[in-house]
């Protein structure tokens, strides 16, 4: 499924960066979880969020952590990090023009429930039970999801890859773009040195190559095509490279041995030497994996930037449930990513 399991919601709980302590403290609304920026989190929301990861660990036959544990308060911490970011993150789009209908939410359920079970109501809605998604939850996750998804699309739009950055990476990564030297051969690899003896002897004596190989190689990768392979050197044992390497073309090698047993090895054409791919060859792909950091980075930014405004003084929590540790989002300071939460 598309949504996130509830049981694993510490996973989908970004940490942030550093300087987000909080420099003024409020008070959340009686009886709330939390208020973030003008969203005050529920206990109703908090109390669904945990009846659903109840019942996936129910559904994998799992022990749900008992209230009172040390367990119990981690996975309420996490759960509770979740819901703080997920309205800040909302309220963040909120204020950049974003903002996901109903509607929009309604055919992304439509999307998944087509897409994965076909359209069916009951094998839905016991996927649903199997995740320990209630409705009101999944419906909340897609919305999350959605949002992020527009906030990502908004945060990174400007990044771009010149052609010349792709050429300097290029030009300082150079060792990645070569090919060491290849050459196409054929084996014959059995256990015994007596059978290899034998069906050497029979090569020279004209026999088929590949006859003999299908019938005795135990090589399974290579044996169906008559023992044909490309060997690309510095792939294969030093025993069998030594000697395929060396052969003319057309030669047969008496056999040789190597930790896999012994090979009859024919070279079946001329050495083709090291290279190095071209820049048009690669660009392509130099700058997508640019362009993938420049949004990494575009991201990061944008997350510290939001928390930093969120955590001085945003954030309130009711009593006896703020985070603890590394749980909570203001706290976690060690580093910053992107505001993903779905999988």
């Amino acid at each position: 499924m598309r949504y996130a399991r509830l049981a694993l919601v510490a996973a989908l709980v970004a940490a942030v960066a550093a300087g987000c302590g909080s420099t003024k403290k409020t008070v959340a609304p009686g009886g709330s979880v939390a208020k973030v920026g003008n969203e005050t989190v529920t206990t109703a929301r908090l109390d669904s969020l945990l009846a659903s990861a109840k019942a996936y660990y129910a559904s994998q036959k799992q022990t749900f952590p008992k209230q009172g544990t040390s367990a119990y308060k981690t996975l309420r911490d996490h759960a509770v990090a979740y819901l703080v970011q997920s309205a800040v993150f909302e309220q963040q789009a909120h204020t950049m023009g974003i903002d996901v209908s109903g509607k929009q939410v309604d055919t992304a359920i439509a999307k998944v429930k087509k897409q994965t079970f076909g359209g069916n109501e009951k094998k839905f809605e016991a996927g649903l039970k199997a995740q320990g998604l209630s409705m009101s939850e999944l419906r909340a996750q897609e919305q999350l999801a959605l949002t992020e998804a527009a906030l990502r699309t908004k945060v990174t739009k400007g990044a771009t890859v010149s052609d010349a950055d792709a050429r300097a990476y290029y030009k300082s990564h150079a060792s990645s773009y070569k090919t060491a030297a290849t050459r196409s051969v054929r084996h014959i690899l059995v256990a015994k040195k007596t059978l290899a003896q034998t069906l050497y002897t029979k090569l020279q004596n004209g026999a088929s190559f590949a006859t003999l190989a299908r019938k005795y190689s135990t090589d399974t990768g290579s044996k169906a095509s008559g023992g044909k392979l490309t060997d690309t050197k510095g792939t294969f044992v030093p025993q069998f490279e030594a000697v395929a390497f060396k052969l003319k073309t057309n030669e047969i090698s008496k056999p040789v041995h190597s930790q896999f047993g012994w090979h009859i090895i024919q070279a079946l054409g001329p050495i083709h030497p090291p290279s190095v791919k071209p820049y048009s060859q690669v660009a392509s792909s130099i700058k997508q994996q640019l362009l993938q950091k420049e949004q990494s980075n575009a991201l990061t930014a944008f997350t510290k930037t939001t928390y930093k405004s969120f955590c001085a003084g945003k954030i309130a929590y009711g009593n006896g449930y703020k985070p603890s540790g590394s749980a909570d989002p203001c706290a976690s300071a060690s580093s910053t990513t992107s505001t993903s939460t779905t999988g």
